[in-house]
């Protein structure tokens, strides 16, 4: 694991493309997928919190964080030519990865924990190792929901492993 400490001017700057998504979301009425109905603030402070760890992946990594919007299923960065999924999770009593059903495969995925201004960039796991893994399939009790791949944090890959590849 990893620490990243974010400064002021970061987490202003990430919270300004965090707002931007949200509202081109809002412009293009598109709503946010996979059976999820948190209201305005809950979508600002996921969305928040998201940037943020794709930030703190970026400058982990020393790669470019562009601070995109609508990209959707884009990358959100890209690390020795290798697509990069950052996710993201407040502390709780227990963190996983999560990936999506209809994610690409041969992709990296790398859980982060909020701890603003600090982050924890936990470690990773190939999109590959993880889809189709009957182990990892739930939807955490939300029959509304769309059930996903939980990839718990003993099953990653440390984070320095990939740097260090």
């Amino acid at each position: 694991m990893i620490q990243i400490k974010l400064d002021e001017y970061e987490i202003y700057t990430s919270g300004c493309t965090a707002l931007m998504r949200i509202t081109e979301s809002m412009r293009q009425n598109i709503n946010w997928g996979h059976g999820y109905f948190g209201n305005f603030n809950d979508k600002v402070a996921k969305s928040l919190s998201g940037t943020l760890a794709e930030l703190a992946v970026a400058k982990c990594l020393k790669v470019h964080f562009n601070h995109h919007v609508n990209n959707f299923k884009g990358a959100d960065l890209y690390f020795r030519n290798q697509r990069v999924q950052v996710r993201c999770q407040v502390p709780k009593n227990e963190n996983f990865l999560i990936i999506r059903q209809d994610s690409s495969a041969n992709e990296i995925y790398i859980l982060v924990i909020d701890r603003c201004p600090i982050f924890e960039v936990i470690g990773y796991i190939n999109s590959s190792d993880a889809l189709g893994k009957p182990e990892y399939l739930t939807n955490f009790g939300y029959e509304n929901r769309p059930k996903v791949y939980s990839v718990p944090i003993t099953d990653l890959i440390s984070i320095e492993s990939l740097i260090n590849d």
